[in-house]
């Protein structure tokens, strides 16, 4: 389970809200993948959608046709943002794992209420269950490569973590809106 609400630790190691954020279960997604599947296999937008959103929770369902609409709307333009981030030919992708991949591309470009690390790991874990570790290895590294694109913080290579109270001073060069000035210094 991904809460999307969550994204900060606050005293004594206990997570508090995002303001703003959306909690993002498995719930919402899943529905938008199977929505996408039963278009992409012939069924109305409109047909899709009943059996997969009546049984979720009011925001859920919200969320869910957010999802599956924005993909369907906007899917040459994710093609275009996801295509050269796949180590190989792009059509040569499972339809399943290319929408699973539309669905976390989309939360990273539209959904500002969505935080990165949840739509990657709601997208990895949901191909993890369908299809597997390697396609969830694959949906992960994409999706990364996509935030790093964007420059979101969670695609921020893992040699520039913090440690022990001080930054690597490659990472106060490339973090100055996260970190004040005086941690340049360093």
């Amino acid at each position: 389970d991904c809460d999307a609400a969550t994204s900060r630790a606050a005293p004594g190691g206990r997570r508090r809200r995002t303001p703003g954020a959306v909690r993002l279960g498995p719930a919402a997604p899943q529905a938008a993948l199977e929505i996408l599947r039963a278009v992409r296999h012939g069924a109305t937008f409109a047909a899709a959608l009943g059996p997969w959103l009546e049984p979720l929770e009011a925001a859920d369902r919200r969320l869910a046709h957010e999802m599956a609409a924005g993909v369907l709307r906007a899917r040459a333009a994710l093609d275009e943002a996801l295509a050269p981030r796949v180590a190989a030919d792009w059509r040569a992708v499972a339809e399943d794992v290319r929408d699973l991949l539309r669905l976390g591309a989309y939360q990273l470009l539209e959904l500002d209420r969505v935080p990165t690390h949840a739509a990657v790991t709601t997208a990895v874990d949901l191909a993890k269950r369908a299809h597997g570790p390697r396609s969830a290895g694959v949906v992960n590294a994409v999706l990364r490569r996509l935030a790093r694109r964007l420059g979101h913080p969670l695609a921020l290579p893992r040699t520039l973590v913090a440690v022990g109270g001080d930054h690597h001073p490659l990472a106060a060069q490339r973090m100055p809106p996260f970190f004040p000035d005086h941690s340049r210094s360093r």
